[in-house]
Formats: C-alpha cells, sequence, structure tokens
C-alpha cells in the first residue's frame, strides 16, 4: 500500500502549492470531475456495481491491489484507473457517508492512493481535490 503517512503529506503539500505554479488548472468543484486524461477509456468501470457489499469490497480490494502494483512499477496511468475503479465500485455503499467502517476504510485508501498519484504526476490541484474528498469520509 502506498504509506497513509505519504499520502497525508501528499496532500498536506498539494493543499499548500497555492503559488500560482501548478502545473493543471481544474477549478475545484463540489462533485470531484476528472479530466479526461485521468479517465479510463475502457467501459468497465461503466458496468452496474454490485448489489452485495461484500461483491463490492472485493472488487475494489483487488482494483486497490492492481492500483498498488502499477504505482510501485511507475506506471501511474493504470494506478489512476485501478483506484478509480476502486472508488466507483464502493460509492453507492457509502451514500451520504453512511456505509460501514470497512467500506469507508477502503474508499479511504482509494481515495488517498489516488491523490498520491496525482501529486507524482506533479497535478496538484487535483491530488488536494482527491485528498479532499477523502477528508469527506473520514475528517
Amino acid at each position: 500500500d502506498v504509506a497513509m503517512s505519504d499520502a497525508n503529506a501528499a496532500a498536506a503539500a498539494a493543499a499548500d502549492d497555492d503559488d500560482g505554479n501548478d502545473k493543471e488548472s481544474t477549478d475545484s468543484t463540489d462533485d470531484l470531475q476528472i479530466p479526461d486524461d485521468l479517465e479510463d477509456d475502457n467501459d468497465d468501470d461503466k458496468d452496474t456495481p454490485p448489489a452485495d457489499p461484500t461483491d463490492a469490497i472485493v472488487q475494489a480490494m483487488t482494483q486497490k491491489e492492481e492500483g498498488n502494483a502499477a504505482f510501485k512499477a511507475g506506471d501511474y496511468t493504470t494506478a489512476v484507473r485501478s483506484y478509480r475503479k476502486g472508488t466507483t465500485v464502493l460509492k453507492p455503499f457509502n451514500k451520504s457517508n453512511t456505509g460501514d467502517d470497512q467500506v469507508k476504510s477502503l474508499l479511504l485508501t482509494l481515495q488517498t492512493n489516488l491523490s498520491m498519484v496525482c501529486y507524482k504526476q506533479e497535478k496538484y490541484k487535483m491530488s488536494r481535490d482527491v485528498a479532499s474528498k477523502a477528508l469527506e469520509i473520514d475528517p
């Protein structure tokens, strides 16, 4: 896993990096929109999420592990796709932040890992926005 302290450091650094030198010019929005270059071109994540929370957790864990492997290999594009797919699978089970602790914990990990990948890609505003979404899960 991407170390939580590293993700927190990335979030803090991204939040402090408001000097106008960001390489990305995406505005923060209430509902985070992922730019086209971070979107998955496959339709795999367009499938209906599983109805069973256990299946969703298994799928999200698999995506997290794939993302972690890609991150370690330096394949940040694949890591972003994996973390986003995992997040997409879990979101229906955490509407209005009412999911159980296991769903919240995994969703938080996926979001902080995604923030770290964005930071590594020098997409500082996106990293900050994703980290802010993680804070909504666990303030």
